[in-house]
């Protein structure tokens, strides 16, 4: 073994400082989302994140470098992570596990674990996972014959901590760790992709000297779009957390890296990655970093490299465009525009715990999926509030369904009334269960009536394509869609209903009610109690439904009145169907009342997500309420969000006045 360890007098003065500095950062950690910086007076000053430190930190987690040029002579493999064992001394080696899973028994083949304890090392494995009801530990008298493995359990959230292994770290420790293994589970469904993060910025803040007593780290620094994830939550703040990962690494040299595709390639994010140089087809980078304090100066020429770093900023940054339907006024009007879309898009909300507050103490850029798509989303936002968009241009109508079977406008022209009295379209929008949907769709189904099943194209498989197809050509009045690709979270739903309801208004005729239904719906009443129901009204008026907690009141009271509601099978499992899904209080669950968040979908590069604007959330018993299926600006304009630098007494000023008197 031959190390160059050879440097000029400028290098080692430069790593002298370096070391310095390691020291000042250890000794006084700041709080999340800031740096220590060095001031000229030799004294630390705690300093916000900046763009440069994002980007910088996620150029070096994707390659970080090797100072000590050390070559390893003997590298072990186990579960995809490599360890060296050119320092490991079998009679007396400490290995440290640390693995979360929401399930208690889905830790994993544990293949790494049981190697190195039958090579005879001393094995500690954290285990953390979330307790509730049901969830049973079944497999720990397994765990228990593996010689040397010990197993300490703890809780995800316990105390009000995401992931505390570092609560369990008592500094100084009797022995140095070999090997600290950071998650990576095989076998199972990876559930906590970028925990990893957390645990090692936990151990920057609270219990940095406790690196000094590691040996080597294993793990996997996935840069994803499971990780690329910056909001509110001590398990969301990746930005800050992988940026502490990285200053808590760069104390060691990393001697081997691995890239891999995986499955969750972060392709949406090209924008960001671009900047960083980090290939956005690659998902995940398995590290190996060892510690020699015999190297320790070398390895501490990290910082030098990680500060030299230039990122690929462009030119000219990325700008929202208003649609074809808006007209900024002016250049200093659009200034105005794009520095709010910046200060917007900084703003740090959660996904869908929608009661919670967005962050907007965090000026450095977040993690941002197609970022021209969101940009142009706020811009429209701003435009439509500023009253720079005419909803009467054509370029403002809702475009209708595309991908429809090209004989279903020729079967939707029934223009004499049936003897029921009223004809019905039916808009299924369904992915899954063909079985269930067969018998709903068995006790609706009539000739008088117009049905279209819209079927998602990214969430379902083509057997169930096939068997729904198989049986719309049974029937003339019958057709498939595949257009609108369904975002859980974000406003997909409504966005199909919309361009559903543009398509049986263009290209049907002879229809009175349009009936929209999904996949978990059944009908409580026969379809001739439905249709006398719906011709009761001449001519035709709206009917609404949503789902309410009333309405399980009703189930419940209907139950009482009517036994067959709790003797008949099938309704008995149709109800249950749909309060599995949405909860035994219908209304009261994420899918009904995810309408508060209204996130934008974002699609590009062949992928769909989600994110959650502080603009589109729900402000009910405000001016600035944006419930319920769409979003509306100020009182009484609807259909759309809003977006204002400063609100503070509009609503007693001229222009309100006018606008809305």
């Amino acid at each position: 073994m031959k190390v160059n360890y050879q440097v000029n007098v400028k290098q080692f003065v430069i790593v002298i400082i370096l070391l310095l500095i390691f020291d000042l950062y250890n000794s006084s950690p700041c709080k999340i989302s800031h740096k220590p910086v060095l001031l000229s007076n030799n004294t630390i000053e705690c300093q916000l994140l900046t763009d440069i430190d994002i980007l910088k930190t996620l150029h070096w987690l994707s390659s970080p470098t090797n100072t000590t040029h050390y070559q390893c002579n003997k590298l072990t493999t186990i579960q995809g992570l490599s360890v060296c064992e050119d320092f490991i001394n079998f009679e007396s080696c400490q290995i440290y596990s640390v693995i979360s899973s929401t399930w208690c028994d889905h830790y994993g083949s544990l293949a790494f674990e049981r190697y190195w304890a039958e090579k005879g090392c001393n094995v500690t494995l954290f285990h953390f996972t979330v307790y509730f009801k049901g969830n049973v530990c079944n497999n720990d008298e397994e765990l228990k014959r593996i010689k040397n493995l010990k197993l300490i359990r703890d809780s995800m959230w316990g105390s009000r901590c995401y992931n505390c292994f570092y609560r369990h770290i008592k500094l100084p420790l009797s022995t140095n760790i070999d090997i600290l293994k950071i998650q990576d589970r095989e076998g199972v469904h990876e559930d906590y992709d970028g925990v990893q993060y957390v645990i090692m910025s936990d151990i920057y803040l609270h219990i940095p000297l406790f690196i000094d007593q590691v040996n080597q780290i294993v793990f996997r620094a996935s840069i994803n779009s499971l990780t690329l994830v910056d909001n509110v939550g001590r398990e969301a703040e990746q930005g800050y957390n992988m940026w502490a990962t990285t200053a808590l690494l760069m104390q060691l040299s990393c001697i081997y890296t691995k890239k891999e595709e995986g499955r969750h390639q972060p392709l949406q994010f090209d924008y960001l990655l671009n900047q960083a140089e980090v290939d956005p087809t690659f998902g995940s980078y398995i590290h190996t970093f060892i510690q020699l304090p015999k190297y320790k100066l070398l390895a501490l020429e990290n910082r030098a490299i990680y500060d030299s770093y230039e990122p690929k900023i462009p030119l000219n940054p990325m700008v929202g465009i208003v649609p074809g339907h808006c007209t900024v006024p002016n250049l200093e009007e659009d200034n105005t525009m794009q520095n709010w879309i910046k200060q917007e898009s900084r703003a740090r909300c959660h996904p869908n715990r929608l009661w919670v507050p967005c962050d907007r103490n965090r000026d450095y850029m977040p993690f941002l999926p197609c970022v021209q798509d969101l940009f142009n989303y706020l811009a429209e936002d701003y435009a439509s509030t500023k009253g720079w968009c005419d909803f009467n241009h054509l370029a403002a109508s809702i475009e209708p369904l595309k991908k429809v079977d090209e004989n279903a406008t020729k079967s939707f022209q029934l223009i004499d009334k049936p003897d029921v009295g009223v004809r019905l379209a039916f808009f299924f929008t369904i992915y899954r269960d063909f079985t269930f949907f067969e018998r709903m769709f068995g006790h609706l189904y009539s000739r008088n009536h117009y049905y279209l099943i819209h079927i998602d194209p990214s969430g379902s498989t083509l057997e169930f394509e096939n068997d729904i197809r198989s049986l719309a050509n049974r029937y003339f009045n019958v057709y498939v869609a595949e257009d609108v690709r369904i975002v859980y979270g974000a406003s997909t739903a409504s966005i199909l209903l919309t361009r559903a309801m543009a398509w049986f208004l263009e290209y049907a005729t002879g229809w009175d009610y349009f009936v929209p239904l999904t996949g978990s719906d059944y009908p409580l009443l026969p379809l001739r109690r439905i249709e006398k129901i719906f011709a009761f009204q001449n001519p035709p008026m709206p009917f609404v439904m949503a789902w309410t907690p009333g309405t399980s009141t009703h189930i419940f009271r209907l139950g009482i009145t009517h036994p067959f509601f709790t003797e008949d099978a099938d309704i008995v499992k149709s109800i249950d169907a749909v309060t599995d899904e949405r909860g035994k209080v219908l209304g009261a669950v994420p899918m009904e009342y995810r309408s508060s968040n209204f996130g934008p979908p974002v699609t590009c590069n062949n992928k769909q997500t989600f994110y959650h604007f502080d603009n589109r959330a729900n402000k009910s018993g405000s001016p600035m309420d944006t419930q319920w299926l769409f979003p509306r600006d100020k009182l009484p304009g609807r259909g759309r969000a809003y977006a204002e630098e400063d609100y503070s007494g509009y609503f007693q000023n001229d222009e309100f006045k006018h606008r809305y008197n």
